[in-house]
């Protein structure tokens, strides 16, 4: 593949290591969940700001950019909105919002505390698909239902083909790739559904059972139109138009195009409030 581009598991290896590096430079000092959000969603950016992804049978450049609330903290949507609009190479296109409420782990504990259970329900109720975000000083254990091509259980790290300076894969040792594995990522942010969460009043770490990485979950689920909202509430809620509900305090816009791209589409996301948000890339660190 050219060089300016990646692979899909090359990825997910970089954004776990964004947000390795971002937990590690939150705790213990900064442990909250709002420094936290804010340094992971600037790194990204920082780091990402365009990605050239190439699989199989398709190639696509994604764009995504940072921004924070400058009004009222969120309500009934949960702490971060990941606005998505993907552009299919037939000029489709699809624009719909996933919601995350993060919460981090408290030192010298196995538990999420302040998962109250009316926030968790007000958030549902608006947002039936929205998701807790977890934040892990230590590394945890997710079990993902992710096809790997890999025959043993491997931290993350140890997918990930090795790259020459030519950007070209060395490949890895692995089983017949006609037996993918579920596989276990040790990781620092992770998400789960709330839905789930509340139907089995599970607040302990013993949740990574029913997580996903938050890596994956953003490279596999959103930027591929899963688990995200499409009503017009939603959509004006991530954008900042729905003052009696309130806005999250975090937006992340992505925009998901074909490559070549296709003519005669608006590729980027349009009626941002920004009154409401502005970007965090010039006004952070």
């Amino acid at each position: 593949m050219p060089t300016n581009e990646i692979a899909p598991l090359q990825f997910v290896h970089r954004l776990e290591e964004i947000a390795s590096e971002t937990i590690k430079s939150s705790y213990p000092r900064y442990w909250n969940e709002d420094f936290i959000s804010r340094s992971f969603l600037l790194a990204l950016e920082k780091a990402l700001p365009s990605v050239a992804l190439a699989g199989p049978e398709l190639r696509r450049r994604i764009h995504w950019s940072a921004w924070k609330q400058v009004g009222s903290a969120e309500n009934k949507f949960g702490d971060i909105a990941v606005l998505v609009r993907i552009v299919d190479a037939d000029g489709l296109v699809l624009e719909g919002v996933g919601f995350l409420e993060a919460k981090r782990r408290y030192p010298g504990s196995e538990k999420y505390d302040q998962l109250a259970s009316g926030q968790l329900t007000r958030i549902e109720e608006h947002a039936p698909h929205a998701m807790l975000l977890l934040y892990d000083y230590e590394e945890a254990s997710a079990y993902t239902k992710y096809q790997l091509y890999t025959g043993h259980r491997a931290r993350l790290r140890d997918l990930i083909p090795p790259v020459t300076n030519d950007g070209e894969s060395l490949g890895i040792a692995v089983v017949e790739e006609t037996h993918p594995f579920s596989g276990v990522f040790s990781t620092h942010m992770l998400v789960t559904p709330i839905g789930l969460i509340r139907s089995i009043n599970l607040v302990q770490a013993g949740l990574y059972r029913y997580a996903t990485p938050l890596s994956l979950q953003l490279a596999m689920r959103f930027l591929n139109g899963f688990d995200l909202e499409f009503s017009r509430e939603a959509l004006r809620t991530a954008k900042g138009w729905l003052d009696s509900i309130g806005s999250p305090r975090y937006l992340l816009t992505i925009t998901v195009v074909p490559t070549p791209q296709p003519e005669g589409r608006q590729l980027h996301h349009e009626g941002i409030n920004t009154e409401r948000y502005i970007r965090i890339q010039g006004h952070e660190g």
